[in-house]
Parts: C-alpha cells; structure tokens; sequence
C-alpha cells in the first residue's frame, strides 16, 4: 500500500508557526512477526523500530531458538514465549509460502 503525506502546521514552543509533515500508511497497525533463530532479539527489535515509524506494533507470532540462555532473555526482553528444543512436535507449525 503507498505511503501517503500530509502536511499541516504546526506551533513551535516559540509561538511561531511550523510547516510538518506526517506519513500515514493504509495497512494494518500489526505487524506478524516470524522469529526464527532468533538469538536475543536483535531482530525483532529493529523490526519494532522500523514499524514504530509509520505507528504499527509487532507481534511475535512464532519465535524459536535452541540455545536456552538467548530464549531466557529473549523472553525477558519482549515478553514472548520462546520454541525451543525441548517444545513438543505437535507444537511444530509448518509453513509455506506461495
């Protein structure tokens, strides 16, 4: 979906009128995220980042790691039940792409 602008003004805290612009986009406020080895979050925070420019947040929908000390802080760090070796294969979720 385009990006669209908009522009407006807006008062600075001197008084004085400024000329801004804002981005809106048409698609949806949430982002699925899919975390495959996904470590401590590095990946999942810059996906954050990005998406909190045009006003969306992330969800982690699926994230999974097999080092235990990367799933604790992982799970620390964004609240988010982590995959890991130990998870049960009726837990597995397959998915394709087309």
């Amino acid at each position: 979906m385009p990006i669209q602008t908009r522009l407006f003004e807006k008062k600075s805290p001197n008084k004085s009128p400024i000329l801004c612009y804002e981005r809106t986009h048409n698609a949806k406020s949430m982002i699925n995220l899919i975390d495959l080895f996904a470590g401590i979050g590095g990946f999942h925070y810059g996906v954050e980042a990005a998406a909190s420019q045009y006003g969306k947040s992330v969800k982690a929908v699926i994230v999974s790691e097999i080092d235990e000390t990367c799933k604790e802080v992982y799970e620390n760090l964004t609240r988010t039940n982590v995959l890991s070796r130990t998870t049960s294969p009726k837990d597995v979720l397959l998915i394709i792409f087309i």
